[in-house]
């Protein structure tokens, strides 16, 4: 099967790219991974604004009639495989935009799943071999939506890089999995943070393309969480003194 969609790129430097395979079908080429999003319509999403990225370009999947071999020859979908990149600059030392991420204080403030914060669950092992572990129950009107985030640490430079997979799951079944890599480099007037997602979606909604916009609007959102954390000054507008009042300049 043709990749359903090619890299793109905006003004910002995000890249983007997905394609969808038929079960059992080998992929060559950039392998699948994927990231944690926004809690709308079944995805995951970050705390204080933060969810998982919409983005430009975005990717299509493969016809959503997929493929037949499932549970009683039930129709599978095609699994869908893309990656994206963002990138986010900060006017904090990359050692204070890491200890956002390591420092679980800090992390609970920026990244949580949707829904009621009194039924929020959050753990966190920040090491090498090291997890996190998120839950909550996501109401909207009539539905309910029991969402489950769970993560495994791969690699860790301290100040430097950080390498994680995760699984998302709503309603007990796996949606998506990922591969995030999130690199720190100094910067003239800060720090930069580049943020590189690789996923494999097991489960997509039609032919893709809404999860996977969600999935990178959601992430993007979900570093504005971490900039207010981090960097709190870096969008507080200056404050104005007050004018001199009027017949008292000159004295």
């Amino acid at each position: 099967m043709d990749a359903a969609g090619r890299a793109t790129q905006s003004e910002s430097g995000e890249t983007g790219q997905a394609r969808a395979v038929e079960p059992g079908q080998a992929v060559t080429g950039e392998p699948g991974q994927a990231a944690a999003a926004e809690a709308g319509s079944a995805h995951l999403t970050g705390a204080g604004g933060a969810a998982h990225p919409t983005g430009a370009g975005g990717a299509e999947a493969a016809g959503a009639g997929g493929a037949t071999g499932g549970p009683a020859g039930h129709a599978v979908p095609p699994v869908l495989h893309g990656s994206f990149s963002l990138g986010r600059d900060f006017t904090v030392p990359r050692a204070q935009v890491f200890r956002g991420f390591a420092d679980p204080a800090l992390r609970r403030r920026w990244f949580r799943l949707p829904g009621s914060s009194a039924r929020a669950e959050h753990e966190l092992d920040f090491r090498v071999g090291g997890g996190e572990t998120a839950r909550n129950v996501f109401v909207s009107g009539e539905t309910e939506e029991r969402l489950a985030y769970r993560s495994r640490f791969l690699d860790i430079v301290p100040d430097t890089r950080i390498v994680h997979v995760y699984e998302a799951e709503v309603d007990g079944r796996r949606r998506w999995i990922s591969l995030v890599t999130v690199d720190l480099a100094d910067e003239a007037a800060g720090s930069r943070l580049t943020w590189t997602e690789q996923y494999t979606w097991l489960v997509p909604t039609g032919d893709g393309s809404q999860d996977l916009d969600h999935l990178r609007g959601g992430t993007r959102l979900l570093l504005n969480g971490l900039t207010t954390v981090v960097d709190p000054d870096r969008y507080r507008v200056p404050r104005r003194e007050p004018a001199p009042a009027a017949g008292r300049q000159g004295r």
